[in-house]
């Protein structure tokens, strides 16, 4: 599973069935870079497309079984080391690294901006 196909999936499970035109501005990626990645996911069941009744231009995507299973599973990894490694840390460090996290995801979101 390449970076792309994990961010993709990890949008769709955040904003629920999403138009292709909206993954690739959220993305901030051309929509033929998103229709290849689409295809991949599409060919290996984790996602699943379909035409929009009311504009038919348009394709709504969602996650499809693998998918769905796949977030879940990372889901599962995610609380495990949360339960296993953060229990650890005091409440200040705790707030400590969720402010220097929100700053390097600024720096990231600045830096996709301007490309």
């Amino acid at each position: 599973m390449t970076n792309s196909q994990i961010i993709i999936l990890n949008h769709i499970n955040h904003y629920g069935r999403l138009l292709t035109g909206d993954i690739s501005k959220l993305m901030n990626i051309s929509p033929s870079a998103v229709s290849q990645t689409l295809n991949r996911l599409e060919k290996n069941g984790y996602i699943k497309r379909s035409i929009n009744p009311s504009n038919r231009r348009e394709i709504f995507v969602e996650l499809d079984t693998k998918g769905i299973k796949y977030i879940k599973i990372n889901e599962e990894i995610e609380l495990s080391i949360i339960e296993r490694f953060y229990s650890k840390l005091d409440l200040a460090d705790i707030t400590a690294l969720r402010n220097i996290m929100y700053k390097l995801k600024r720096i990231i979101e600045e830096e996709q901006k301007n490309k």
